[in-house]
């Protein structure tokens, strides 16, 4: 794992206000290891995206990180920091990096193809399902660098918030 991301850390001074380091905090923080890659078979769905993918998608269970990646104008900090994470995604793999159970119903994945994907590994309601749309060793690959740029943002935004630890 390569600890040493600076530009995770300048684009969080740059890009998220001090409420908005607080508000990803009190998510992050509960990061721990995520679940090993599985595969979803949605056959019928009309995703042109999982289509393409032979209508599978490769999951990843992230206990505690619900809301980490929510989008829209009401969630400013969040939709900012994904998009930080996945462009050092797309910049790294070359890759269109993920999508998340935040974030759906999107990407032509209906509610009830949501709950299909959270029925297989959500535990509690806190639960985050992260998705990917490759084949099983890019989703792989993905996933592990994921969980890298989460556990460096959860030492830089701590670092960012209280300099002293």
């Amino acid at each position: 794992m390569t600890l040493d991301r600076p530009s995770l850390r300048e684009n969080f001074e740059k890009q998220l206000s001090p409420a908005g380091l607080l508000s990803i905090w009190s998510v992050l923080k509960n990061l721990t290891d995520s679940s090993n890659i599985y595969s979803i078979d949605i056959p019928y769905t009309k995703s042109l995206i999982v289509q393409r993918n032979c209508g599978v998608v490769y999951c990843a269970m992230y206990g505690s990180l619900k809301g980490l990646f929510r989008k829209g104008t009401k969630y400013e900090a969040t939709t900012l920091f994904g998009k930080i994470v996945c462009d050092e995604i797309k910049l790294e793999l070359g890759n269109k990096g993920f999508f998340t159970t935040d974030e759906l119903p999107a990407y032509g994945l209906s509610g009830h193809e949501k709950r299909l994907i959270s029925k297989r590994s959500v535990t509690n309601n806190e639960d985050l399902v992260i998705i990917f749309v490759y084949k099983e060793i890019e989703a792989k690959r993905t996933n592990a660098l994921l969980h890298e740029l989460l556990t460096v943002s959860k030492i830089e935004i701590q670092h960012l918030i209280n300099p002293a630890l």
